[in-house]
C-alpha cells in the first residue's frame, strides 16, 4: 500500500513541476497564461500532502519532538510512541469524517479554471485519512 502511495506522490510531484514550468514559460515568454495552470499545481500539492502523510507514517519520518529521547528511559519512549500513534489515529479519524462531509458539500461547487467539481479536490482528504488509519493499525500490530 505504501509503494502505491509513494508512486502516486512521485507522479503528483512530477505533474506539479511540469505544470509550473509550463505556466511560467507561457506567462513570461508567450504572455499567455493558462487559466487552469495554478489550480492544477494547487490540486497536485493538496493530493501530495494528504497522500504523502501515509508515506511518512510508514517510514516513521513524520515530524515529532525527539530532543528528550536521549534523556528518557526506553520504556518511557515506547509509551510516548504509543501515545503519538493514538493522537495520529484520532487526527486521521477526524480527517476521515470531516473529509467525507467536505467532499459531499463540495460536489455542488466547481473549480473555476478546470471546470471540475470541488469534490474531486476534497476526496483526497478521506482517502489520505483512510490510508493513514490503515498504516497506523499496521505499524501498531507490528509493534513499531
Amino acid at each position: 500500500m505504501s509503494k502505491v502511495s509513494e508512486y502516486f506522490c512521485g507522479f503528483a510531484l512530477g505533474v506539479m513541476v511540469l505544470d509550473i514550468c509550463y505556466v511560467v514559460i507561457m506567462r513570461y515568454v508567450f504572455n499567455r497564461s493558462p487559466i487552469w495552470g495554478e489550480e492544477l499545481a494547487r490540486m497536485c500539492m493538496v493530493y501530495l500532502c494528504f497522500i504523502g502523510f501515509n508515506v511518512g507514517i510508514h517510514f516513521d519520518t513524520h515530524i515529532r519532538v525527539t530532543m528528550f529521547d536521549i534523556y528518557l528511559p526506553k520504556w518511557l519512549i515506547a509509551i510516548s510512541d504509543r501515545f503519538m500513534f493514538i493522537v495520529l489515529m484520532a487526527v486521521s479519524v477526524l480527517l476521515l469524517v470531516e473529509g467525507v462531509n467536505l467532499t459531499i458539500v463540495g460536489h455542488g461547487n466547481v473549480i473555476t479554471g478546470m471546470q471540475i467539481p470541488t469534490s474531486f479536490l476534497m476526496v483526497c482528504i478521506p482517502i489520505g485519512a483512510f490510508l493513514n488509519i490503515f498504516q497506523i493499525v499496521y505499524r501498531w500490530r507490528r509493534g513499531k
